[in-house]
């Protein structure tokens, strides 16, 4: 079992976002939003699994440029069930290769399936692309905890598994 605390700023972010789940409608954007500024990332997206791609349902990015996502990282992740995370992609030997992220110039990434527990829907993906800010360890469990509440939301709403 893994002890953690928040940090009050983090906290905040966690309750702002846990709200907008409580509340009727689509929040996608927002939490998206929120979510970015929260673990001050430059982008991100959340990626529903179609029939042989991801589909992004939302994305934000400070800069307001559309953006593009390795389809390694997103594959990998959502085929193993398992968050991915490079503090710096320059250096992490899995990653370092990686011609969509050396282009899209992405420092750091934090990547993490959409689940239920039973069923997979997508991948929730964050990026940093300034120099000198690599993700902490509670934005890491932030990332997690709310891909695994967008799981079991696109689970209560009947959002199929594949699209």
């Amino acid at each position: 079992l893994i002890s953690f605390q928040f940090t009050q700023e983090k906290l905040a972010v966690l309750k702002k976002i846990t709200d907008l789940f409580k509340q009727p409608g689509n929040h996608l954007s927002a939490i998206v939003r929120f979510l970015v500024d929260g673990i001050k990332a430059d982008r991100g997206v959340i990626l529903i699994r179609g029939s042989g791609s991801y589909l992004p349902l939302v994305s934000y990015n400070n800069s307001g440029k559309s953006f593009k996502i390795s389809r390694t990282v997103m594959q990998s992740c959502f085929e193993e069930n398992c968050a991915l995370l490079s503090l710096d992609t320059k250096k992490d030997e899995g990653f370092a290769s990686s011609m969509s992220l050396v282009m899209a110039q992405v420092n750091a990434f934090v990547c993490s399936p959409i689940s239920d527990g039973v069923k997979k829907f997508g991948v929730l993906y964050l990026d940093s692309v300034s120099a000198g800010r690599p993700f902490s360890q509670e934005d890491i469990f932030l990332v997690l905890i709310i891909a695994r509440q967008l799981g079991v939301t696109f689970s209560r709403k009947g959002i199929p598994a594949t699209i």
